[in-house]
């Protein structure tokens, strides 16, 4: 879920927590400068053992739900200084998971993909070093996955380096849950939605969809999953909580 901002979105997550009642969940822009001593995030998250990976202008969260984190010994293995990377472990006697809450550049500049670059490295890593642990990949990829991914038919470098990465790490998206017209194949749900600077003919603003956000799991694990859905309550932010049922067996 990416909140822009968590201080001023905290009723977004309210409701997102009630009507979804998650056992893991990822904020990212929370635009946090630290995460300490602060109350209302206490509150916020008290269901939760949750790490922050703050920063003034990006931002990462990544929350396990305390009986959860307990009885798995939930650890934190990798937090950044740029709020955007968390990875967090989870054992039990027969599975280990390994959490990875990401929060992507945005853009295709030079900077940007400096920073795709250094992500995609420390992902693999991670996921390297603890390959007993299923990878889960969640987060705003701020890319696309597929072609059709943006409604402007759009595919720029940033979607070609992170088509890339989740390749290198054999990882795929949750299910889709919206049939094409042909009924042969099946879409994703929208997350993103972006003003631009048209306007229709009766002179409202034109905006563009986009698939940016994703949950990113081992394929047969995936395919084992029923499609991911949005959430229907609105929010303060341009994206839409992506929610999903994993079923881990």
């Amino acid at each position: 879920m990416n909140v822009r901002g968590l201080h001023n979105s905290q009723d977004d997550l309210k409701q997102a927590l009630h009507t979804n009642n998650p056992d893991i969940l990822v904020l990212t822009e929370t635009k946090l400068y630290d995460s300490n001593h602060r109350k209302w995030l206490n509150k916020l998250m008290k269901d939760y053992k949750w790490w922050s990976s703050p920063n003034g202008t990006a931002g990462t969260l990544l929350g396990v739900r305390t009986s959860i984190a307990g009885l798995s010994q939930a650890k934190l293995v990798h937090k950044d200084e740029g709020g955007r990377i968390l990875a967090v472990t989870l054992q039990s006697q027969t599975k280990n998971l390994i959490l990875l809450g990401t929060y992507w550049p945005s853009g295709s500049g030079a900077e940007a993909l400096t920073l795709w670059s250094n992500m995609e490295t420390t992902v693999q890593s991670l996921i390297a070093e603890y390959q007993n642990y299923t990878p889960i990949l969640l987060g705003d990829m701020n890319a696309t996955y597929f072609d059709n991914d943006r409604s402007s038919s759009s595919v720029y470098k940033a979607d070609r380096m992170y088509r890339a990465v989740v390749e290198k790490v054999s990882l795929q998206p949750v299910p889709e849950n919206k049939f094409h017209s042909d009924s042969t194949s099946l879409l994703r749900p929208w997350t993103h939605l972006q003003s631009t600077a048209s306007r229709d003919l009766a002179g409202n603003t034109v905006y563009t969809t986009g698939r940016i956000d994703d949950i990113l799991l081992p394929q047969e694990i995936a395919l084992k999953c029923p499609p991911a859905i949005t959430c229907s309550n609105g929010c303060q932010s341009d994206h839409v909580p992506l929610v999903a049922n994993i079923y881990y067996t």
